[in-house]
């Protein structure tokens, strides 16, 4: 049976999700919050739940989780026609992209047997070695007085890699020069923090629990040590908040990134892999 997700669900569902994916507890409960979930229950437990979002206009995120011990057995094609109900009720017609693990099971298979295209894909990366040396780096934490030139410094430092792999917008100035985004760097203060050279800022971080999320640093300044340096610096703060390991994550293809992390000690602990369907007009 399918059913609309209810918060007494939750200790459930995270754990049905864990059992197949390193996500933690805090991302579990962000998608069940922000998403439109559907669950699927035996009468005597949860098997799966697919999860739908809007991100933009005719621009859709789905998420299908099956319980690693329930699977082959028509539960993920039962919970993607649901899905695709609840698709064709929030809007238009779209685009379409879904997230799964391509170095375990056949979730690749599942989703190209659908139509789905692979897109990209990211290596998570997990540390839980010693302490770096405290790296020589002039770091503030973030002031609201930097932003314009914060988020035009990251919208460079991230156009290459995001161009490349056709992650639109590859500039993504615009879409962060609003207001909302900029009330939401002042609420995240205590976790980003920005580089500078002098009194040129040159690269930025930021931190969510347990993970680097943001490693960046303008193309002029690339190649001088500031990404290896804002990592350790990145690293070494979540150990000292009590993370004995650190997680972060890195575009499959992005050479210099990953050669950084590999000499960091960083080792893979999944690959995730992006595609995309344009859903046809109803």
């Amino acid at each position: 049976m399918i059913r609309d997700y209810n918060p007494e669900d939750l200790a459930r569902v995270i754990a049905m999700v864990q059992k197949g994916d390193t996500k933690s507890a805090d991302e579990v409960v962000e998608v069940l919050g922000k998403y439109r979930s559907l669950v699927y229950t035996d009468g005597r437990g949860i098997r799966g739940v697919a999860c739908v979002l809007e991100e933009q206009p005719q621009d859709y995120n789905l998420r299908i989780y099956v319980d690693p011990t329930h699977r082959r057995g028509g539960i993920g094609a039962a919970l993607w026609q649901a899905a695709v109900a609840t698709l064709k009720e929030m809007g238009p017609a779209g685009r379409v992209t879904v997230r799964y693990r391509s170095d375990k099971g056949d979730s690749r298979a599942f989703y190209a047997a659908r139509g789905f295209k692979p897109w990209y894909a990211m290596d998570y990366l997990r540390h839980a070695g010693p302490r770096f040396p405290t790296p020589s780096l002039n770091v503030r934490p973030y002031d609201d007085r930097y932003f314009q030139a914060f988020i035009r410094m990251r919208s460079d430092a991230f156009y290459p890699v995001r161009k490349a792999f056709d992650h639109k917008p590859y500039r993504i100035y615009d879409q962060d020069n609003r207001e909302e985004y900029r009330q939401a760097c002042l609420r995240s203060r205590d976790d980003m923090f920005l580089a500078f050279d002098g009194d040129e800022l040159v690269g930025c971080t930021e931190v969510i629990k347990d993970f680097i999320d943001v490693v960046g640093v303008t193309p002029a300044h690339q190649g001088k040590g500031y990404g290896k340096a804002l990592t350790q610096f990145s690293a070494n703060l979540l150990r000292d908040r009590g993370h004995t390991v650190q997680r972060t994550a890195v575009v499959v293809g992005n050479t210099k990134a990953q050669a950084l992390y590999d000499r960091l000690g960083f080792e893979r602990s999944q690959t995730n892999e992006w595609a995309c369907l344009q859903m046809p007009d109803k």
